[in-house]
Order: C-alpha cells, then sequence, then structure tokens
C-alpha cells in the first residue's frame, strides 16, 4: 500500500514517536465506474486521543481521496475502542454513517 499510486499512508508523530496513524487504498467501485478509499487501519495512542491528531490524519486521508476523483470516502470504526467517540469525532468533521457491520 505505501509505494501503491492507489495506496495511503501517513503517521502523527509527537516528539519523534509515532502516536497515530491511517493506512488506505483506492479502488473502482464494486457496482460501478467510480472509485472510492477504504481504510485498512486507523489507530491512535491513547494518550493522544481526543487530541487534534486524529482530526488531522482523517482530514489528510478524505482530502488525499478527493484529490484522486473518489466518488465515497469510507472509514470503518470497529475496534469496540471508543467506538461512540471516534464516531462523534467523524461525525464532527463531516463524515455520516453509511451502514453496519455485523460480526458473530
Amino acid at each position: 500500500v505505501i509505494e501503491s499510486p492507489s495506496g495511503f499512508a501517513k503517521v502523527f508523530e509527537a516528539e519523534g514517536c509515532v502516536v497515530g496513524g491511517l493506512v488506505a487504498f483506492a479502488v473502482p467501485h464494486y457496482a460501478s465506474a467510480d472509485e472510492e478509499a477504504c481504510d485498512l487501519a486507523f489507530f491512535m495512542a491513547p494518550e493522544h486521543r481526543g487530541t487534534m491528531a486524529a482530526a488531522r490524519l482523517l482530514r489528510l486521508y478524505a482530502d488525499w481521496a478527493r484529490e484522486r476523483g473518489c466518488k465515497h470516502v469510507m472509514l470503518g470504526v470497529m475496534t469496540g475502542i471508543s467506538t461512540e467517540h471516534t464516531i462523534a469525532l467523524c461525525e464532527r468533521l463531516g463524515w455520516r454513517r453509511a451502514g453496519v457491520v455485523m460480526e458473530c
């Protein structure tokens, strides 16, 4: 993903240490010719959750996807770690819920 022209990988550093990151890729939508961006990983160190680091990473990701012409920019919030806080942050940044993931 890092070396792919359709890949996105960014980290957020504080005091020389990686404290967050987001990895994603762009692919054709399964039902159309449109391209969509999908995340593979989005993480923040516990001590940096609630800071602007996550918002900055999300904005970089969305900007990258829009510059590529992606019609859809997807972010999965499925870890069970601070899920409601992550959803609230995304919604404040203009993201909206687009479905539900089921697990068994």
